[in-house]
């Protein structure tokens, strides 16, 4: 007799996570816990200190992340009130994610990113550009530009 497959029919984000849509993770987020957790879902990520220097000033990243279409992920909430990184957000054409959540160890923190993963993806399929979201503890991104 043969034996039914306990596997979940269901796609998971892993699953349908496109190739070339990119997740920047500001060195605010860490390097490891983080990145780790967002690659085994699937995502395809690249840490901020592995692509510029730590003292690159948030502009000058957040432009090279428009031109590569690259998705922001951040906790530095003071981004979207500096004039020169909000100009760099909506002129390049960065989709940007907050976590409002701030001071949550590096667990937690992935447990949010995971759970709102579904929904950071159909936004950048919408082509959702140059906007800022928030992300707090229930995983449901925000928009506030």
């Amino acid at each position: 007799m043969a034996s039914k497959s306990n596997k979940s029919t269901k796609q998971s984000a892993a699953n349908s996570w496109p190739p070339d849509l990119v997740l920047l993770l500001d060195r605010c987020i860490g390097a490891k816990v983080v990145p780790d957790a967002l690659r085994l879902a699937g995502a395809k990520v690249i840490c901020h200190q592995d692509q510029f220097a730590p003292s690159a000033p948030d502009d000058e990243w957040l432009n090279v992340a428009g031109r590569n279409g690259w998705v922001v992920i951040t906790k530095d909430k003071r981004i979207r009130s500096r004039e020169s990184e909000k100009a760099a957000i909506v002129e390049s054409g960065v989709l940007a994610f907050m976590v409002i959540s701030a001071n949550v160890g590096g667990n937690t923190l992935a447990e949010i990113l995971l759970k709102s993963l579904p929904a950071i993806r159909q936004l950048a399929l919408d082509g959702k550009k140059g906007q800022m979201y928030q992300i707090g503890r229930n995983s449901k991104p925000v928009r506030v530009r």
